[in-house]
């Protein structure tokens, strides 16, 4: 066995070593901070958003546009996960109705992950439920990559540029 185990901390502010003793309880944490660790709680607070200040916008925030019967949505955050994608899914269930017609801007977007590549399902979900469809648009290499190892891009179409998503409706 292992004489210890790595956790990595969830604000990226560092690893955290902990040694096990035989039986495996532990013994003694080591903090081994990140190169860019920042003062303790900046990142915490940076990663849960503007949600829980009062008086705040949200931090989840999309422009919705509609373009031919297409509605576009373009979301305006650099990092989609799984806190992100629900608030994702709560703002484009107002786009969603019967045979819609959706396409999702990812080129802000420069970091997904599989909750983020879940949130993009359950919309497509979504819309199939109620006969629409959903396609994606200027993916940026690392988030194209990700889709194309989870296998998401034979699911959902991608297209390199707006204009060509909204084409592909007609």
């Amino acid at each position: 066995p292992c004489p210890f185990t790595v956790f990595v901390d969830v604000q990226g502010m560092g690893t955290t070593f902990t040694s096990r003793d035989a039986h495996g309880v532990p013994v003694r944490r080591n903090r081994v901070p990140a190169a860019d660790s920042h003062p303790t709680g900046f990142r915490e607070r940076q990663l849960r958003g503007a949600e829980e200040a009062p008086g705040t916008p949200s931090a989840m925030t999309t422009t919705q546009t509609t373009i031919d019967d297409v509605t576009v949505v373009e979301i305006a955050l650099s990092r989609l996960d799984a806190t992100s994608g629900e608030a994702l899914c709560r703002e484009i269930a107002s786009a969603i109705v019967e045979e819609a017609q959706l396409v999702l801007d990812l080129r802000r977007v420069v970091r997904i992950d599989s909750g983020g590549v879940g949130s993009v399902l359950a919309c497509l979900r979504q819309l199939v439920a109620v006969g629409g469809d959903v396609k994606l648009c200027a993916l940026r290499p690392s988030v194209r990559q990700v889709f194309a190892l989870t296998r998401m891009d034979r699911i959902i179409e991608v297209y390199p540029t707006r204009a060509e998503a909204i084409a592909s409706y007609a």
